[in-house]
């Protein structure tokens, strides 16, 4: 039976208590955490108004509905931030690039950039502006702006829920919960997957089957139990 409900609260006893927002419980043997990723997008007027709709974090996921088109793209880390730009410059070659407000520290790959015609706009975004989500322009907090029909934003990604730390799971390096091949974490019973697991946002494709990894180790780890019991 499949029940749309919101977990609020997970608490590890003999069994996993499950605690819903409508104060219901729920309880099982094993679960898996896969709440995947939040995006934390920068702090500007009237971005989400067009995230999802023609302003985008992922090239791979949405850069052919947007090729050939005038595109920004807007970065926080440079380190990665070259790359991300390297990677919509295949899709369109007429990219502005902008810092928000900070400066492009890196004189060398910002002069690659420039001779790429890769326009370098360091001014702090006020907002972007058009109609039901068709980016028109970019506005900046000095009064200039810039058409645009679309872009890129590097979001800071973070985890949906908190549950891992709720039952001390360990963390890796990036801040995924850590597990084996088969989704197992270092508590008995806690499986995750997905973005969950390696905080790096993927598409569906791959993330169904790290679930289905994670569900193979929940199945052998319930059946020798069982059968050892």
């Amino acid at each position: 039976m499949y029940l749309k409900r919101e977990v609020t609260l997970v608490i590890k006893n003999t069994e996993f208590e499950l605690v819903t927002s409508e104060r219901e419980k729920y309880f099982s043997r094993t679960i898996i955490i896969s709440t995947g990723l939040k995006d934390v997008l920068p702090n500007i007027e009237t971005i989400s108004d067009y995230y999802g709709k023609t302003l985008f974090h992922c090239p791979y996921c949405d850069g052919w509905e947007l090729r050939d088109k005038p595109l920004v793209v807007i970065i926080g880390d440079q380190v990665q931030g070259f790359h991300f730009i390297q990677t919509i410059y295949n899709w369109s070659r007429d990219l502005i690039v902008c810092t928000n407000g900070n400066p492009f520290q890196n004189s060398n790959q910002k002069g690659f950039l420039i001779n790429k015609g890769i326009r370098i706009i360091e001014y702090k975004i006020k907002k972007f502006a058009g109609k039901n989500g068709q980016m028109e322009k970019v506005v900046f907090e000095n009064g200039e702006s810039a058409s645009r029909r679309g872009g890129f934003v590097m979001p800071q990604m973070i985890q949906a829920s908190d549950f891992g730390k709720q039952l001390g799971c360990k963390y890796n390096s990036l801040g995924g919960i850590a597990v084996d091949s088969f989704g197992r974490t270092n508590i008995q019973g806690i499986y995750a997957a997905g973005d969950a697991s390696v905080v790096n946002p993927a598409q569906i494709i791959i993330a169904a089957a790290d679930g289905v990894r994670a569900a193979a180790g929940v199945n052998a780890d319930l059946t020798q139990k069982e059968f050892l019991e």
